[in-house]
């Protein structure tokens, strides 16, 4: 496959960071136009790395040892910064692991999209909304990021990276927390956008049913980059029945409503009395559609967020709304890690600070 027939071309890059050696070593990967090319790999092997490499955005401290990055036939690296602004800008789409991050949390959703169209007209919006499966969610254009699930603000942060009509749309793990159902309804969405509209598509998926249905290539990173035929689908697990028993952590009857500052909308309820035990010593899976309102179940339980009726209890004792009116003991024993946890550590400690932090509150 010559030049002009590949979007994305890397030719034996090698990345390091201090103190850490090469995240990259000798990594090729050849990324045709108009398709969907998978990136797989364990975690920590480099993927999000290598994207963020694609459009010449290093992590802090990282450096190019050899090898070269063109994406439209353009030499990334070699690139001034008005050029590569530029490039990212017009022709390339991104949307991170962690798309919460990137959206203004001031910002209502149709701001957050208008502000990247190139037509944002509120009917090019709403349309792009109904593309990226979030046209049945009442009022979402009102709404803003800390009022949506993860999965909608992942579907959110979609429709603003089509919303500039790139050439190329690179997507770290587009389906994560997302049901199986809606899963497919973007893989399906991914397929048209590559067909109808000649996008070249890049993504990172720890998802073989995904990648085994959609993608076009699939190539593994580990740590090179090696061409192989896509993964065939597992089956489905088995659902389990849940244990049943006395204490536990417990909701009754909890409704929780996300408040509005606009006079004409109306707070739209994410909880609805809903009752919920978790059995101590069991592993429970709590699932539903994205938004049905999983996330901010688990907050309410671990005192995120007050809720507005209903009850909480630990081992059959009442347990607060708020966090900060438990006491030590009930902190320590309900710990949530969210669905992007990037978005709770501390990006100024290093890790052994960041774990001994907690050990030091809860004299562990």
């Amino acid at each position: 496959m010559t030049g002009p027939d590949l979007a994305v071309d890397v030719t034996d890059l090698t990345l390091g960071m201090p103190n850490t050696g090469h995240v990259l070593s000798d990594v090729t990967l050849r990324v045709p136009r108009h398709g969907i090319t998978a990136l797989t790999g364990a975690s920590g092997c480099g993927k999000t790395t290598l994207l963020r490499a694609v459009i010449g955005a290093l992590p802090p401290g990282g450096r190019v040892g050899s090898g070269s990055v063109r994406v439209l036939g353009h030499d990334v690296f070699a690139l001034s910064p008005g050029e590569l602004r530029a490039l990212r800008r017009h022709r390339i789409g991104y949307v991170g692991q962690d798309p919460g991050s990137s959206l203004n949390p001031r910002l209502r959703v149709r701001r957050l999209i208008a502000e990247l169209a190139l037509d944002g007209r509120p009917e090019t919006i709403r349309e792009l909304l109904d593309e990226c499966r979030l046209g049945d969610v009442a009022d979402l254009p009102n709404r803003r990021a800390g009022e949506l699930s993860g999965g909608q603000q992942r579907r959110v942060a979609l429709a603003r990276a089509l919303a500039r009509q790139p050439e190329v749309l690179l997507l770290d793990e587009p389906t994560a927390g997302l049901d199986a159902e809606l899963r497919d309804q973007i893989g399906e969405l991914l397929r048209r956008l590559a067909d109808e509209r000649g996008l070249t598509i890049l993504l990172t998926s720890h998802d073989p049913a995904l990648v085994a249905r959609w993608a076009d290539q699939s190539l593994e990173l580990a740590p090179t980059v090696v061409a192989t035929p896509a993964p065939k689908a597992a089956p489905a697990p088995a659902a389990r029945g849940l244990p049943a028993g006395d204490g536990g952590l417990a909701a009754t009857s909890v409704s929780f409503r996300f408040p509005t500052t606009s006079r004409a909308a109306a707070a739209h309820p994410a909880l609805d009395a809903v009752d919920f035990i978790v059995p101590p010593g069991a592993t429970t899976a709590l699932i539903g559609s994205s938004g049905s309102g999983k996330t901010t179940l688990l907050r309410v339980l671990a005192g995120l967020q007050r809720p507005d009726a209903g009850q909480l209890t630990l081992d059959g004792r009442p347990l607060a709304g708020a966090a900060h009116r438990r006491t030590p003991d009930q902190r320590r024993r309900i710990q949530l890690v969210p669905q992007n946890p990037l978005g709770a550590l501390n990006p100024a400690h290093r890790v052994g600070a960041t774990l001994a932090r907690p050990l030091r509150l809860h004299r562990r």
